[in-house]
């Protein structure tokens, strides 16, 4: 049985603060070696290459017949990024970095991490006659591979490869039951700051650190900062794709419900309705089947007669095509999850002042960014690979999300145009009640035959002229300003 599990780490950042972006990405690409290994085990002594970059700008590749508006999501947009951002290169760990995070170091693979499960997880295997490979019940944990992607929309993901086996080319204590990897995930995929988040320890330096999140703030420590990018709040639960290919002959009902497990992170204890079973599958081959929801996907392939077809299905159409869908609509989900709660802008809607005006036209802003730099209809020439990308949106609700922030910034359109209608409707009674009262002070002009300058130098002018000349002067425009307040007041 071949398996991978991906672990997407969500984190957030504002393209428009560009310095301070730039000035991020330069520390994270600078990001050495040794600084990883100091910040799992503590350790301050020398390191072999220590200064060596953890992370290595790459091409994040995909699948040949995809469109070419995919790979400029993935890879970032080439062009002036001081005028426009759009996205950032990918970069991807490097395999000494990933040595480190196993326990070894630059050349040296380590020996993998472990992991305890419950012992109510335990149970559960052992009465499926699945037992810990090794004396103190722990279990294999190895990082294969780690990709940190920063999205046009503001939106950035560190993924996280997981095997559950020892490093090297046997893959010694490999896991190769269904249920013992759903278990695992189950295990790892809490990563809140607290007790539920699962210990993870290298046998070889005796120190252990809480969760995969550990592993994460080793390899980007800015998440933790939350001053560019942020995010670690969002970690309750993480977003996973697991791929197995099964040696184990199923029927397509077991089949199901070992991936409705994978992908929603269900163990044993739970029993899941024939309705939920069916609303997250896809199957474009009898052998080939696939669970969309909002906690996670799955990809099962079973054995067929032609085996060889499908020996390298994980590291080919999974690595490929599936995983990179999934990346990019996960990513969708979350810029529209986000851009639709009420708590993302604060706006006094009953008296809005010009920064409310702004932040509303920058949530404007950020739709049509998305919409117009983002959105695709398909990912490439083959219907399956549309089919899973349709499927999966429709299971994290993303048609509904975009068509409700649609909406909404019609509404705002709406709102805007009216505040403007009526600021300019304002603006012309002023200007109309000016001109009224210079009209009416030439008028007074025309016939008292006294001008404002002889009012004021005159000095032979009668003094009952020039008194009943001022009150004029001052009293007409006092009754239009107070008959204009008046009429306002009780017509509008």
């Amino acid at each position: 049985m071949q398996h991978k599990v991906r672990f997407y780490f969500p984190f957030y950042f504002a393209p428009e603060q560009k310095l301070e972006l730039d000035n991020y990405f330069s520390q994270l690409k600078a990001l050495s070696l040794s600084s990883v290994k100091q910040h799992l085990q503590g350790s301050d002594s020398p390191l072999k290459q220590g200064q060596n970059a953890a992370w290595e700008v790459t091409q994040r590749s995909v699948d040949a017949r995809f469109n070419a508006h995919i790979d400029q999501l993935l890879n970032g947009r080439p062009g002036n990024h001081s005028q426009a951002f759009f996205g950032l290169p990918a970069l991807r760990l490097s395999s000494d970095a990933r040595n480190i995070l196993n326990g070894g170091g630059p050349g040296d693979a380590g020996s993998g991490m472990r992991i305890s499960l419950s012992a109510a997880a335990l149970k559960r295997l052992t009465d499926n006659n699945i037992s810990a490979p090794y004396p103190d019940q722990t279990w294999p944990l190895i990082i294969s591979d780690a990709w940190c992607f920063h999205f046009n929309t503001g939106i950035g993901i560190l993924s996280l490869d997981v095997e559950y086996c020892e490093p090297g080319k046997h893959q010694k204590h490999k896991l190769d039951q269904v249920s013992a990897i759903a278990e695992m995930n189950y295990r790892l995929f809490r990563n809140a700051d607290n007790k539920q988040t699962a210990t993870i320890a290298w046998p070889q330096h005796s120190n252990s650190v809480n969760g995969l999140r550990a592993l994460i703030l080793a390899i980007n420590p800015w998440l933790a900062d939350n001053r560019v990018v942020h995010g670690t709040d969002a970690w309750r639960t993480i977003y996973t794709y697991t791929a197995i290919q099964t040696d184990e002959v199923s029927t397509d009902d077991e089949l199901k419900e070992q991936a409705f497990r994978l992908a929603r992170h269900y163990n044993d204890a739970y029993l899941p309705s024939e309705q939920s079973l069916e609303q997250g599958i896809s199957q474009p081959f009898a052998t080939v089947m696939h669970y969309h929801s909002i906690e996670g996907c799955s990809t099962i392939v079973r054995p067929t007669a032609n085996q060889a077809a499908l020996d390298n299905f994980i590291n080919t159409a999974v690595n490929q095509a599936y995983e990179p869908i999934t990346l990019l609509a996960y990513s969708e989900y979350l810029f529209l999850h986000n851009l639709s709660q009420g708590t993302n802008i604060t706006v006094d809607m009953r008296n809005p002042s010009e920064q409310d005006f702004a932040q509303l036209r920058q949530y404007r802003a950020k739709l049509y960014n998305f919409r117009l730099n983002n959105r695709f209809s398909h990912v490439g020439q083959l219907t399956q690979h549309n089919d899973y990308y349709a499927a999966l949106k429709t299971a994290l609700g993303t048609g509904a999300l975009l068509e409700d922030i649609s909406t909404d910034v019609s509404e705002i359109e709406d709102f805007i145009a009216d505040h403007i209608a009526e600021k300019n409707r304002q603006s012309l009674a002023n200007i109309k009640l000016m001109g009224s009262m210079f009209a009416a002070l030439v008028l007074l002009a025309d016939l008292s035959g006294i001008s404002i300058l002889q009012a004021l130098t005159d000095d032979e002018l009668p003094l009952v002229a020039k008194i009943i000349f001022w009150s004029l002067a001052i009293g007409i425009p006092a009754i239009f300003l107070l008959l204009s307040k008046w009429l306002k007041n009780h017509l509008d």
